[in-house]
């Protein structure tokens, strides 16, 4: 084997033993189930794309979306700051450990689906009120402890089950079905810069 397939294996396997740096771009799409909702308002106030940026457990989320459109969780303060696009002025935040882990019914199925080339399992669970699934990959792993304290929407007993970076998700309510897949991935370095939390004039703690 010639040098240069030797550095590319070796550069290859680099990639797939470490945690996943780079930035996944998601399109999201719904289907109303109850006349209480629409799709014109669901795409207006939960967004219809998301560009993903993460890094050594922070990660960056910018939608299109009225709300939350900007996500910025910092695994050091546990923190997750977003805004809103009504109230430009206010930096909200929630505690990662402000509420408990809810019960949840969990199952995995293997194999369940190859998504830009990446086979992926599937995590369905299910709490009193809405069921989500998320298809991961062994590919794009992420350590849990980064979110070790994170129980907030139970990000921690997600992340601990599936080590990974979701690349789909189908979220379920007696409303609306919200579907997101990746439609793109990019492996790349990312500055410790993309992470520092924006200036407001007002931040409130929800």
């Amino acid at each position: 084997m010639n040098k240069f397939l030797i550095s590319f294996f070796l550069i290859s396997l680099e990639l797939y033993c470490q945690d996943f740096e780079g930035k996944i771009e998601y399109k999201i799409s719904y289907k109303v189930i109850s006349d209480k909702e629409s799709e014109a308002n669901l795409k207006r106030d939960l967004g219809t794309k998301i560009t993903f940026v993460t890094k050594n457990g922070f990660y960056k989320e910018i939608t299109d979306s009225e709300y939350m459109n900007y996500i910025l969780y910092n695994p050091n303060e546990n923190k997750l700051y977003f805004t809103d696009k009504l109230l430009p002025k206010t930096l909200f935040f929630y505690k990662g450990d402000k509420l408990p882990n809810t019960k949840i019914i969990y199952k995995i199925f293997k194999n369940a689906e190859t998504i830009l080339g990446h086979i992926c399992n599937k995590l369905v669970y299910k709490t009193e009120k809405y069921e989500i699934a998320f298809y991961y990959s062994k590919d794009l792993k992420i350590d849990p402890k980064y979110f070790k304290n994170f129980t907030y929407l139970n990000k921690n007993k997600n992340t601990e089950i599936m080590k990974s970076i979701f690349l789909k998700q189908i979220v379920t309510t007696k409303n609306y079905i919200a579907t997101t897949v990746a439609s793109k991935i990019i492996f790349v370095k990312i500055s410790d810069k993309e992470f520092i939390k924006p200036l407001h004039e007002i931040i409130k703690e929800q």
